[in-house]
């Protein structure tokens, strides 16, 4: 019997090997894109400990890169965490590096997790996104492996600049597949970005971090970190 191999496609066929075995052998740290979940979806995932995993050091590079982004561009500025979950990237930021910090998110169970981390300056809030309202203006939104579970992506990018001064910039990081790098490209047909990383752990996991100015191009760096 013939056994077909992918050698004979390079690095194409290499790094769909490693895909294919993260998904089998490494589940629990892949992202499962499933489009359009409701409220109960997340509310039974968080209830069974479904993301715990995301408090494992083989994702914490990816925090590091978002938290090292804050830090730069907008060192002490006012940061929003849409899909903020626990709380985790709260949790491993200094509290110098922000002057506020709202979480929100849809399950109740994670924002009950989350005021755990409560501090002064932060808050967290229960919400979506798309019935999130304040009047308050952010320095920085970030969309940590959110987007690719959206019916919209790129319109619920687009309304986050609502809540975003003029200067402020959106940081978003989403794990490697297919999919996502078509959402990259959706993304880029309106944003242009100031600087992108590309993380792998151990596991051969790969996620791609970048940094938008928001569309009307006002950008600049924080007043405080280009002294």
């Amino acid at each position: 019997m013939k056994i077909r191999t992918f050698s004979k496609y390079g690095e194409w066929g290499r790094k769909r090997i490693q895909h294919l075995y993260q998904r089998l052998f490494h589940k629990e740290n892949v992202p499962h894109h499933e489009y359009g979940l409701g409220e109960n979806d997340w509310e039974r995932s968080y209830e069974s400990g479904k993301w715990d995993f995301l408090n494992r050091p083989e994702q914490l590079a990816h925090y590091s890169v978002i938290i090292g982004y804050i830090t730069y561009y907008k060192h002490h500025g006012a940061v929003l965490d849409v899909g903020c979950g626990e709380g985790i990237l709260l949790g491993r930021m200094c509290s110098c590096s922000y002057s506020r910090y709202v979480g929100i998110d849809v399950s109740e169970t994670a924002i009950d997790k989350a005021l755990e981390k409560k501090a002064e300056k932060c808050n967290f809030v229960k919400t979506s996104i798309q019935d999130y309202k304040c009047e308050e203006k952010f320095d920085v939104i970030v969309l940590n492996e959110v987007l690719y579970y959206l019916e919209n992506p790129l319109q619920i990018l687009q309304h986050c600049e609502a809540f975003l001064k003029d200067d402020g910039i959106l940081i978003v990081s989403m794990y490697c597949s297919e999919e996502t790098s078509e959402l990259w490209k959706k993304i880029e047909s309106v944003y242009a970005p100031l600087d992108e990383t590309r993380i792998s752990n151990r596991l051969n996991t790969s996620w791609v971090c970048k940094v938008y100015r928001s569309s009307n191009g006002q950008y600049s760096i924080s007043a405080e970190r280009s002294q």
